[in-house]
């Protein structure tokens, strides 16, 4: 049970239930497959400031495209690549078969561009998140955006758990602290 964020009221579910905090590509993956998959409802909570996205935010301003966090990823465990295959065949993403650049000739890049596969999300990385939050179902799937969640708590007797957290401005994770630190959680 998650009985309060600023002011934001979670109804009691008849099924168990999960919070995730970070709405990031592994968030995404927690809330899809336990909301696809299994009878649980999911809670996502997320602090950034454009949406969901985390390490694989995307940004477009003027025209122009960038990811800002890590532009490509890599599936080395053949139950990760599984969920990667499918994630082509929805038009999440599809395989980088582009060349890395350099500067400098003996630059090492990350230290693995002679171990592709590589991946990247179709329109930005950001398309990842965005399309597994989508699928997953309103019945079972809630997101909370720009929510900083800063605690939790279980309460002994009642055996529930309360999140404790700030939204609006105070929540991105791009916000000066002295402005974070003012925040009533």
């Amino acid at each position: 049970l998650f009985t309060h964020i600023s002011g934001v009221s979670i109804p009691t579910a008849m099924f168990p239930k999960v919070a995730v905090v970070g709405g990031g590509i592994t968030g995404a993956c927690v809330a899809s497959l336990l909301s696809n998959t299994f009878d649980v409802k999911v809670d996502l909570f997320d602090q950034g400031r454009r949406g969901p996205g985390g390490r694989a935010s995307h940004r477009i301003e003027q025209e122009k495209r960038w990811d800002h966090g890590c532009q490509f990823f890599r599936a080395d465990t053949q139950s990760f690549l599984s969920h990667v295959n499918e994630w082509i065949q929805k038009g999440y993403c599809m395989e980088y078969k582009g060349k890395f650049g350099s500067n400098h000739s003996d630059a090492d890049f990350f230290g693995f561009p002679s171990k592709p596969p590589f991946f990247i999300g179709i329109e930005g990385m950001t398309t990842v998140v965005d399309r597994l939050l989508n699928d997953c179902p309103s019945e079972t799937f809630s997101l909370h955006a720009g929510q900083r969640v800063s605690s939790i708590l279980r309460d002994p007797q009642t055996q529930e758990w309360t999140i404790f957290g700030t939204g609006g401005e105070a929540a991105y994770h791009d916000t000066p602290e002295a402005m974070a630190s003012k925040a009533e959680y």
